[in-house]
């Protein structure tokens, strides 16, 4: 079930980059995605973080190349962080980064949680249509009260 899980994230993580705009995606269907997701405290923002790798067999991302950005519904442009992960696994103290980097996922894109602030607005890159492999974390499983 797990792994059926980790698929459909995928899938849907994939369609980020095949909206209407080309490697565009509405952050209004970003944070219905990741509603359940908890996020993180990076630098007092809360964030939620994507797994990168490039989808092309020894393919590289760069990040740079990449420009990975939120337009704003105003059309302004906000920069998102994009951290290299280590090479090895065993060189990651967090357990959720080991295991993405065993499954060869080589950055971690920090994407803002605020539905309110970021309302009508883009995740947008520059790289070419089909080239990232995305990964979300999965939300915490809902158990059934007795």
């Amino acid at each position: 079930m797990r792994t059926l899980l980790m698929a459909m994230v995928s899938l849907v993580a994939v369609g980020w980059l095949s909206a209407a705009e080309p490697n565009a995606f509405p952050y209004d269907e970003f944070a219905k995605f990741v509603e359940k997701i908890p996020g993180e405290d990076v630098g007092g923002v809360k964030m939620v973080a994507a797994f990168l790798k490039a989808a092309p067999a020894g393919g590289t991302l760069d990040p740079a190349k990449a420009n990975f950005r939120i337009r704003m519904a105003d059309g302004s442009a906000v920069p998102m962080r994009c951290d290299t992960l280590p090479a090895k696994a065993e060189d990651s103290t967090d357990p959720v980064d080991r295991k993405r980097i065993q499954m060869g996922f080589t950055h971690k894109l920090w994407i803002p949680k605020d539905a309110e602030k970021y309302k009508g607005a883009a995740l947008l890159n520059d790289l070419p249509q089909g080239f990232l492999e995305i990964q979300f974390p999965l939300p915490p499983r809902e158990v059934p009260a007795p």
